[in-house]
């Protein structure tokens, strides 16, 4: 290894690099390893987590070297290993098996009203990765399946990659609700096919990037709070004009709500909604 920095690292998360180049001859040789298939009596210690360790690993050590050589910011061994390990969990996170996840396939693909009484919000957001920006959007329906407003937020924030999806999602959640309470609905129905989200409303631990954890521990309590809000895991499909509205914020570069009259482009996915609800 010629880069200290990433020897220091490698080291410092119990990695012996000096020991597997001159087991395998190269990191290349090293890395085409992870992905062998060996049988059930093997003792290698390549399995899903362990390759989801390195990968991380691997990755940093890119996006630092990048920072360097671009933008002449120098690495912090310190920070670094947290970073890692913060995607580390993330990434575990989501490859575990769960009963959400299994579930997700069956998820109706199509848009329903909510129960009489009921309103429903659905949320979505966008983000780009080359400008490390995003926006939300928002569209709240009736039981009669009319329109009440839709709403699109284009945010300034920057953020990197393993924090800012979800971190605009949550943003998302807390608009929304920041909109029920204004308007006074206490019987509420809001949608996402943000699945961590909707686990970190429904289980005593944040499912979120620790970053993230105070926005959700901030509405998770309205929801305590108030008997009849509910928040539920739609497929994406199924949250195609939230998902729409977020996009037309991002793209305009700008901010909208409207309650009453809609632009065209509003109209014809809102229509599209109840184009396929009919053919049910």
């Amino acid at each position: 290894m010629e880069c200290t920095f990433a020897t220091s690292l490698w080291n410092a998360l119990n990695f012996n690099i000096v020991d597997v180049c001159y087991n395998f001859g190269s990191i290349q040789d090293w890395i085409i390893s992870w992905f062998y298939t060996y049988d059930s009596s093997s003792t290698s210690h390549t399995t899903d987590s362990y390759v989801i360790k390195l990968m991380c690993i691997v990755w940093y050590i890119w996006k630092d070297r990048c920072s360097m050589i671009f933008q002449g910011v120098f690495p912090n061994l310190h920070n670094t290993i947290t970073r890692i390990n913060n995607l580390i969990s993330q990434c575990n996170f989501v490859n575990a098996p769960t009963r959400n996840a299994s579930n997700r396939n069956i998820l109706p693909k199509v848009w329903f009203p909510p129960e009489a009484g009921f309103i429903k919000v659905n949320i979505d957001a966008s983000y780009i990765y080359e400008t490390r920006r995003g926006s939300i959007g928002k569209i709240v329906r009736n039981c009669a399946g009319q329109t009440l407003a839709v709403q699109g937020f284009n945010l300034e924030e920057e953020l990197e990659a393993e924090v800012s999806a979800e971190h605009f999602e949550c943003k998302a959640l807390m608009k929304a609700v920041e909109w029920i309470e204004e308007n006074g609905f206490n019987k509420v129905i809001i949608e996402t096919d943000c699945e961590n989200l909707v686990n970190s409303i429904h289980s005593n631990e944040p499912q979120v990037h620790w970053f993230n954890h105070h926005l959700i521990l901030s509405v998770k309590k309205k929801f305590l709070d108030n008997e009849f809000w509910f928040y539920k895991l739609v497929n994406r499909l199924s949250n195609g004009v939230a998902h729409e509205l977020a996009k037309k914020a991002r793209l305009d570069a700008n901010s909208f709500f409207y309650d009453s009259i809609y632009l065209p482009d509003i109209v014809k996915w809102i229509e599209d909604d109840y184009v396929l609800l009919k053919r049910i």
